[in-house]
């Protein structure tokens, strides 16, 4: 379990490093959106600004859940 720790917390620096790297790079006004999930149980919960960021997200979720459930099974 030690090492799906390590595994979270590189993969929480490297999404806060690619979000600083779209900061600098960008140089263009940009119209921003945006939403987050979060799990209470097996269960996703989100919200999101536009139909567009809501399914990338609900996808997104469903992965999660799906290598949630299967590291569940290997552990």
């Amino acid at each position: 379990m030690e090492s799906l720790f390590w595994v979270g917390l590189i993969l929480i620096f490297i999404g806060i490093l690619l979000l600083f790297l779209s900061l600098i790079l960008s140089t263009e006004k940009k119209k921003v959106e945006g939403g987050f999930i979060f799990f209470i149980g097996p269960i996703p919960i989100g919200f999101a600004t536009s139909k567009v960021v809501f399914f990338i997200l609900l996808i997104f979720s469903l992965t999660i859940l799906i290598i949630f459930l299967i590291l569940l099974k290997i552990f």
